[in-house]
């Protein structure tokens, strides 16, 4: 019996303990996610009066299919309306606005290496969006001015009511755009979940992040500190990487035209 106790201990201890993937949810929120959906298409309209969107039917198309497969690895992915929109612009930026509605600059394109790398980025502003991290600020925005006894969810109030307590819908659109340091760390556990899920290659997320350090991304998305090194932690939690695993594909090569 002690000699069974002995060897069943001994194969226990072999065994490497596995490690969960990090948990995320969404928190503190006075919006309702039809409330973000509505914020979102705000926001939209005010960013497409002043950039301008790229009209090219095929390029759209391809980062639509893209977008949708992604977002469908997404928790609760089902409550939001994605759409996924190329802003003609040859800096590197994306932006995940509230409620689905992804914006990357085509400059972003361009400076993918593989389909993989770009699959990266998309997932990053996918995990914006069901972590609800824009109207998460707005709300803490809101909660600092709000006397408690005025506190919950904003209900029966219409998004005009609830913006104009923190000076309209123009600040609304400046605290959506930047988000916190946290709000970016979980972005990219999160969206390095997704690509997993989705079944490309993780380590490109890191690649990429690496490549862009420079770039106006990391101005209007801060730069967490050990950024890359959390990012390959994930990934071991994740577990091991398919061989199979994508990191290119035709469709990504015939629309990355550079300009």
């Amino acid at each position: 019996m002690i000699r069974w106790l002995i060897l069943f201990a001994t194969a226990v201890l072999a065994v490497p303990l596995l490690v969960e993937r990090t948990k995320l949810k969404p928190e503190f929120n006075i919006f309702s996610i039809a409330q973000d959906i509505e914020l979102g298409q705000r926001i939209s309209k005010q960013m497409e009066a002043q950039v301008e969107i790229l009209r090219d039917p095929r390029a759209n198309s391809y980062l639509n299919a893209l977008g949708q497969r992604l977002a469908m690895k997404a928790p609760g992915h089902d409550q939001f309306r994605f759409q996924f929109k190329i802003i003609d612009d040859a800096s590197i930026n994306a932006s995940g606005l509230p409620g689905g509605i992804v914006y990357l600059n085509r400059g972003t394109i361009e400076a993918a290496a593989n389909e993989a790398q770009l699959a990266g980025v998309i997932a990053h502003e996918i995990a914006h969006v069901v972590m609800r991290h824009g109207t998460h600020q707005i709300s803490h925005v809101y909660a600092l001015q709000t006397p408690l006894s005025n506190m919950g969810a904003v209900g029966s109030k219409t998004i005009d009511e609830a913006l104009s307590q923190i000076g309209g819908g123009f600040a609304a659109s400046s605290i959506v755009m930047r988000n916190p340091q946290e709000a970016e760390s979980q972005a990219d556990l999160l969206g390095t979940q997704i690509i997993y899920d989705a079944g490309y290659d993780p380590r490109a997320a890191a690649q990429f992040f690496e490549k862009i350090e420079t770039s106006r991304f990391l101005g209007d998305h801060p730069n967490p500190a050990n950024r890359t090194a959390n990012v390959r932690k994930e990934i071991e939690r994740l577990g091991p990487v398919s061989p199979k695993a994508i990191i290119d594909s035709p469709e990504f090569k015939a629309n990355h035209v550079r300009r």
